[in-house]
């Protein structure tokens, strides 16, 4: 087995006899000449495989004690190589895959967060790429502890940074700031104010001082929960207010649809274009068409290749598909610009009173000769709690 691997790697001959196999056979014995996988056939015929440095001598050999040699073929991977001699592009492939192996081991391939709790990994990895430490980044000039330092400065959130570089892969393991409960990030004395209007339904306080109470009626802006909080007749203690301020208040909301207004429709016009994403360079790959309408939409992904253990490679498919779209002049009966406003209102009342409990609704349509307006009283219970920053502190003038 071992000879014959010896064989493939530094070639080999398989020379066929047409007859004397057993003369053959005892001559390679009294010679001391290896040979492997002998095979006899009709007529007396034997073929064998000897060593590609070994042919010529052998067939001295055979020819001396008049054996007749009736075929020679060649194998193994010189022979392989000498066929591949002329695939000019095969070589210049192979060199430049070795090229960019030996290239790729100086850039960052991975960069990976550990340690998230509040924060995302998104955000950690948007000011490690600040600071010149992203996938593509070029190994040698980063300096793992000054940056982690600059990292550090770069948010208040972060309290410990490690950056730890292993061959093509980066391990960022991260600490986040502890702060007292009710405490901003920022450290900042914060008060809570009425976003709108209304009649107090009912308090939920975290910190800070309320200044209202259940049944009272607030004016938009006014503080609800202070920041400044007084613990004595002397001492003052200054704090981010937080809390919910539940209240009854009418909102109102308003949506127009005219009769005649402009569309964007689809023309069928569709333009695909693929790229190659290495690292940091983007290879455009193929487009197959352009789109020839001033107006379209575009749709972009992009495809990471990564190892069957989930190790993400830097290199991507990013795919843009252009729609193209043109205006078109619509008209709607009464019917359909009432329909069309009620289902935009809908969907703005939902978005706007998303965790509001409505008490009453009041609708009011008005038809003018532009088109339908639409309007919505809407009483109901949600959070007017905004908190802000105070400006003023005691002491100040």
């Amino acid at each position: 087995m071992m000879f014959r691997l010896f064989c493939l790697l530094v070639g080999y001959a398989r020379i066929t006899l047409s007859d004397r196999a057993a003369a053959a056979a005892t001559l390679f014995l009294r010679q001391s000449v290896n040979v492997a996988d002998q095979r006899r056939g009709e007529g007396g015929r034997l073929s064998f495989t000897v060593p590609l440095y070994q042919k010529r001598k052998l067939l001295r050999l055979l020819k001396q004690h008049q054996f007749t040699v009736e075929t020679v073929d060649y194998g193994g991977l010189p022979i392989a190589l000498w066929h591949l001699r002329r695939r000019v592009g095969l070589w210049l492939g192979l060199a430049a895959a070795i090229a960019i192996t030996v290239a790729g081991s100086l850039f960052l391939w991975q960069v990976r967060v550990v340690g998230c709790e509040t924060m995302s990994e998104g955000e950690v990895l948007a000011i490690l790429a600040e600071e010149g430490v992203e996938v593509g980044s070029y190994i040698p000039p980063i300096d793992a502890i000054r940056t982690a330092q600059r990292v550090i400065l770069k948010d208040k959130r972060l309290a410990y940074v490690a950056i730890n570089i292993i061959g093509t892969r980066c391990e960022v393991q991260i600490k986040e700031t502890s702060f007292p409960q009710g405490e901003q990030s920022e450290n900042r004395p914060a008060s809570v104010v009425a976003a709108y209007g209304g009649l107090i339904h009912r308090i939920e306080l975290y910190d800070g001082q309320v200044l209202i109470k259940p049944g009272e009626a607030v004016q938009a802006g006014q503080t609800l929960i202070s920041g400044m909080c007084q613990m004595d007749e002397e001492r003052w203690r200054l704090t981010a207010a937080d809390g919910k301020v539940f209240a009854k208040v009418e909102r109102s909301f308003t949506v127009e649809v005219p009769y005649e207004e402009e569309t964007l429709r689809p023309t069928g016009e569709e333009s695909l274009r693929k790229s190659l994403i290495f690292f940091k360079k983007s290879v455009k790959l193929f487009e197959n068409s352009s789109i020839l309408t001033p107006t379209y939409g575009t749709i972009e992904s992009k495809d990471s290749l990564t190892l069957p253990d989930g190790t993400s490679l830097p290199v991507a498919i990013a795919t843009r598909r252009l729609i193209g779209y043109q205006k078109v002049a619509i008209t709607h009966s009464r019917s359909e610009a009432e329909a069309i406003a009620n289902a935009r209102m809908a969907t703005l009342v939902s978005s706007a009173l998303r965790e509001a409990e409505v008490l009453s609704l009041t609708r009011s349509v008005e038809h003018t000769a532009k088109g339908v307006k639409l309007t919505w009283q809407v009483y109901c219970i949600m959070d007017i709690a905004k908190q802000v920053p105070m400006t003023e502190l005691p002491g100040q003038t």
